[in-house]
């Protein structure tokens, strides 16, 4: 990793800071499995996907919708849940974007009624560059409506975690996150009481397979607190994909705009073949004036002459003029694109027991 001299304190500072949180995120479960209640786990393994569709609607505004189905393998393989979670993110600069949005869980337990849970989010992403790294923090506040549970349900989760790019051109990168889980209040059901309940650790790898489309894959281990059954392990194979509309109506533009680079670049410029000066008349001379008369554009532009090198002189100067405004463009806003790992987050829905 290679790190500039300038803003080296601060880059070193997150570096810390997110190594410190994910060791913390790491250990949190060890420790609260020791004070909780009945010892062991139950394990199962899950598979999480997800759809996301992001499109900019003002400079530095972006509609993100997500939709997760979700399949369990425990009693059988079936599925679990369906999310559909729409976003509104603004950015801030480029590290920091704030994030809006609402969530329908739908939930298919095993041998039960459907359920549903609503959701409010608010989070703040930042994505912080350290040489070829990238440090990505993410803290969310969620109030969630339960189904039977008595209350609201507040729950805070901080995450943090980092993105290596695998070859010069970042087609690849490796990611590896943790984020913990906190309920803010007691809600009145088991499973929604107040303190730490559930912690997740990924690791996995981003793709990109086209301009604005990626594809995000890993493994995720998903512990959750449970207050008065075992607690629940589950090992997670993810799977998302993300389309960004605005990258992908601009790639037309782009690869037309570098053929015509390159058509130019080849473009023999034309010989403008020299021709000889017409010989100017002799400045009349009058007698009542203190300088000699020079001739006027109206008579030089009536030379034939000179009306030929007049537009030989235009024609060489168009190609040249044509190739400045084409090596100076105009100043554009950088897009505004989710910030590193917005998609590969692992969200869930369960922590409740009705």
């Amino acid at each position: 990793m290679h790190c500039a001299t300038t803003g080296r304190r601060p880059v070193y500072f997150r570096a810390l800071l997110a190594a410190s949180a994910v060791a913390a995120s790491l250990l949190a479960p060890v420790a609260a499995r020791a004070q909780a209640g009945p010892p062991g786990a139950v394990e199962q393994f899950q598979l999480w996907t997800q759809v996301a569709v992001a499109k900019s609607f003002a400079p530095g505004i972006k509609g993100i919708m997500e939709i997760w189905p979700r399949f369990r393998s425990r009693p059988t393989f079936a599925l679990d849940r369906i999310f559909l979670r729409p976003w509104v993110a603004f950015r801030v600069d480029e590290s920091n974007s704030v994030w809006l949005g609402a969530a329908a869980i739908l939930n298919y337990p095993a041998g039960r009624s459907e359920q549903t849970e609503t959701r409010f989010l608010q989070q703040h992403v930042g994505a912080y560059p350290a040489g070829d790294w990238t440090i990505s923090t993410r803290l969310r506040v969620e109030e969630r409506i339960l189904p039977n549970a008595p209350s609201l349900s507040v729950r805070l989760r901080a995450r943090a975690g980092i993105e290596v790019p695998l070859d010069p051109d970042k087609i690849w990168s490796f990611i590896l996150n943790d984020e913990i889980f906190f309920n803010l209040n007691d809600a009145g059901v088991n499973n929604l009481r107040g303190g730490l309940s559930e912690n997740r650790a990924i690791a996995g790898f981003k793709t990109k397979v086209a301009p604005g489309v990626g594809i995000e894959f890993g493994y995720q281990h998903n512990w959750v607190n449970r207050d008065t059954t075992f607690d629940d392990v589950k090992h997670c194979l993810l799977f998302n994909i993300g389309f960004d509309i605005d990258e992908m109506a601009a790639a037309p533009r782009q690869a037309e705009a570098t053929d015509d680079k390159k058509v130019g670049a080849e473009a023999q410029p034309e010989v403008v073949v020299a021709q000889k000066l017409p010989e100017l008349p002799e400045p009349t001379v009058d007698i009542f004036a203190s300088e000699p008369q020079e001739p006027t554009v109206a008579q030089l532009a009536a030379e034939p002459q000179s009306q030929t090198r007049l537009s030989a002189q235009i024609a060489a100067a168009q190609p040249a003029q044509r190739a400045t405004q084409a090596d100076s463009p105009q100043k554009q806003e950088k897009p505004f694109k989710p910030l590193a790992m917005d998609f590969l987050d692992g969200d869930a829905a369960e922590s409740y027991d009705p």
